[in-house]
């Protein structure tokens, strides 16, 4: 699960940072 949320992180932070 800890992988999983690097990876997500990754490409959720661009998007949230766009989304914001």
């Amino acid at each position: 699960k800890r992988r999983h949320d690097d990876n997500g992180d990754a490409t959720d932070s661009h998007k949230h940072k766009k989304r914001k």
